[in-house]
């Protein structure tokens, strides 16, 4: 039988690492999507249909299925097993992750864990089950907020909603008045973490692992924008070649993928650094990594992290992927009001308008020693949309994927980026910021 891998949230070439992979080792997808309907589902599977996409033509059946709708997606994946040998069952968001691991379990097939895809959407979860990597914390549930004395905590904490990712309402409050604030404006129903705030740097552990064996790791370096306001919006990745200082991170992120459970798949792990050297968790995903990280990795090792994870499946020899090149995504400079341009000036370096093109740059091989170069400038929201203040992830406007052979030449190159891309935008009087008016203008991510 033609070997398959179910995907869920699969109809997405936002992330396409799993569908190049499959691609090229001759694995199909079956990609499980909650609305077909979508405008860009459909423009999606008009590209797939017409040969237009290289990243969808892995995509051999799509399905409609919620993520909680167990019964329909069970159907398709039992008929699916006739037809195809299923290696594996994965998604690339949290919210299917539940719904992964019951099919995989079920078919018998490699998978998340069912304890991992409960714990991927619960920081509460993680926090309970890994209390040694945790800050201190404490658990406020709706009917709580009232309750909270900001006298019994030491200020500042991090408030966070337990559920959400993107570092939506994440928040650092250092009053006592701004905590009551807080608690007060929070959604109803919604449970929350106030924890104590780790002061170091952050990094993301990406792991690939295969029935619970890690095949793969590398630290992510990270820049928040924790340093100019009470927020901690991811603004840069990087990728460097000194991976061998990393030796902490990587032991803690092993404790936590086992203390979670998870079994196969690509994984990430948001940790900290403290300034004694404690390693402390931020947070885990049975997932891979947003933004631009599985890019980045490819650029700096030659080899995506689906493709080290589909050899294991299908008991091929093992990728070895060092990092050979450093490679960075900076997030550029925004400010309230209206997008009217993403404008460049370098050369051969325009736009990405990903809601448009619905595609990504591909990754092509490189020597170690290529110059430095611009991989891809990425454009998140549609042109004219209103930008609110910097609160969440998807308050981000535009990205630039870069790659180097050594910092010197990666720094110059950020250099020129900073001065010679610009991001325009105009004021737009009397709108709101922030969380609120991505989604009044934005389609999700």
């Amino acid at each position: 039988m033609t070997p398959a891998i179910i995907l869920m949230f699969g109809l997405n070439t936002r992330f396409p690492g799993f569908l190049r992979a499959a691609n090229a080792a001759g694995v199909r997808v079956l990609a499980v999507t909650p609305d077909p309907g979508h405008p860009r589902a459909r423009i999606m599977m008009h590209l797939r249909d017409t040969g237009q996409s290289e990243d969808l033509a892995a995509v051999e059946e799509c399905w409609a299925v919620a993520p909680g709708d167990q019964d329909r997606m069970l159907r398709h994946a039992v008929r699916a097993a006739r037809t195809y040998q299923i290696l594996g069952v994965f998604s690339l968001v949290d919210e299917y992750l539940p719904l992964a691991a019951l099919v995989a379990d079920v078919l018998d097939v490699a998978g998340p864990g069912h304890r991992a895809a409960r714990a991927s959407a619960d920081k509460f979860l993680q926090r309970t089950l890994l209390p040694s990597l945790s800050p201190r914390y404490r658990l406020v549930l709706p009917d709580e907020r009232a309750s909270v004395d900001p006298a019994d905590l030491d200020l500042p904490v991090v408030c966070k909603p337990v559920d959400k990712a993107g570092s939506f309402g994440v928040t650092s409050l250092s009053s006592p008045k701004a905590l009551a604030a807080h608690l007060a404006a929070a959604p109803p129903g919604q449970a929350l973490l106030l924890e104590e705030r780790v002061e170091g740097e952050e990094y993301s552990v990406e792991t690939v692992l295969h029935e619970g064996e890690v095949l793969f790791q590398g630290v992510t370096t990270k820049v928040t924008t924790e340093h100019d306001g009470n927020f901690f919006v991811e603004i840069g990745h990087r990728v460097t070649p000194d991976q061998d200082r990393h030796e902490d991170l990587r032991a803690a992120a092993t404790e936590v993928l086992r203390g979670l459970g998870v079994r196969t798949g690509v994984t990430h792990v948001e940790l900290r650094r403290t300034p004694d050297g404690q390693v402390r968790l931020i947070e885990a995903a049975a997932r891979g990594g947003g933004d631009g990280i599985p890019t980045l990795w490819e650029l700096a090792t030659g080899v995506s992290l689906e493709r080290i994870l589909l050899a294991a499946l299908l008991d091929r020899p093992l990728p070895t992927p060092r990092v050979r090149r450093w490679a960075e995504q900076i997030f550029l400079p925004q400010r309230v009001g209206r997008l009217t341009d993403v404008r460049s000036a370098l050369d051969g370096v325009r736009p990405n308008w990903f809601v448009t093109t619905v595609a990504r740059e591909p990754v092509r091989p490189l020597p170690a020693d290529a110059p430095a170069a611009v991989h891809e400038l990425l454009v998140d929201v549609e042109p004219h949309s209103y930008v609110g203040e910097l609160r969440w992830s998807m308050d981000r406007v535009a990205s630039v994927i870069l790659h180097a052979p050594d910092e010197d030449s990666l720094a110059e190159l950020r250099r020129r980026c900073e001065k010679e891309i610009e991001v325009d935008i105009e004021p737009a009087p009397g709108r709101v910021t922030g969380a609120a008016a991505a989604h009044e203008d934005r389609d999700g991510r």
